[in-house]
């Protein structure tokens, strides 16, 4: 017997709707095991199962369990680490960043940190957004100012 069709996805991808691995999943398992009751309930009583064949489906089976454990858990991880990325990221906001956009140094000062499509970006005041990971210089707004003051003519 084949396992090897059961659906499991993990989704790195938080703002995609998607039926929870547990609904999911849930069908699998009891597919499996109506399977199997049909198996035993339907075999020749001259040929019964072998105890082999038994013990590697409910291996199988055991398997799927574990496997559905381990997905959930992978998902609540992945969640759990874009909202910790947002959080590590907020102390962008008020600051000019500076990054590459296609060869040209940019800079911007940030508005806002959000998650979008599983990447973490930093939303400038101009409503243009960069990722994170392309930031390749961060400054306090004041320090910023405060040359552009000590410029000025007097």
């Amino acid at each position: 017997m084949n396992t090897t069709s059961a659906s499991m996805n993990i989704t790195t991808n938080p703002g995609q709707k998607q039926q929870s691995f547990q609904e999911k999943n849930t069908l699998g398992k009891e597919q499996f095991l109506q399977i199997l009751v049909a198996q035993l309930s339907n075999q020749d009583p001259l040929q019964p199962m072998q105890d082999r064949e038994f013990i590697s489906q409910m291996a199988q089976f055991s398997g799927l369990e574990q496997m559905t454990n381990l997905n959930g858990t992978m998902n609540r991880f992945i969640d759990h680490q874009m909202q910790s990325s947002i959080s590590e990221n907020s102390h962008l906001i008020g600051k000019q960043i500076q990054w590459e956009d296609e060869g040209e140094s940019k800079t911007g000062i940030v508005a806002a940190v959000l998650l979008k499509e599983g990447n973490v970006l930093a939303e400038l005041q101009s409503g243009e957004q960069v990722e994170v990971g392309n930031i390749t210089k961060v400054e306090s707004k004041e320090i910023i100012e405060q040359a552009a003051n000590e410029n000025e003519p007097v």
